[in-house]
């Protein structure tokens, strides 16, 4: 499973390579609508507010250790 880090950073190495978005999105399984997005949120140097936020499961990451053990 890829992280949306790894997959920001694919797209941006793809895109610097020349590589077309629809190719980018092809490869990536994602709209070609989603690799502009990112690509846009990068050259702002805007973060998602979501990377900010708790995750919901945080609380319960004891419990959730001690099942998956």
């Amino acid at each position: 499973m890829t992280t949306d880090l790894e997959v920001r950073m694919t797209i941006k190495t793809l895109s610097r390579k020349g590589t077309p978005n629809r190719a980018i999105a092809r490869q990536l399984g994602m709209s070609e609508g989603n690799v502009r997005y990112h690509l846009r949120r990068m050259a702002e140097e805007v973060t998602d507010g979501r990377a900010r936020q708790r995750h919901k499961a945080a609380g319960w990451a004891e419990q959730i250790d001690y099942w998956l053990s």
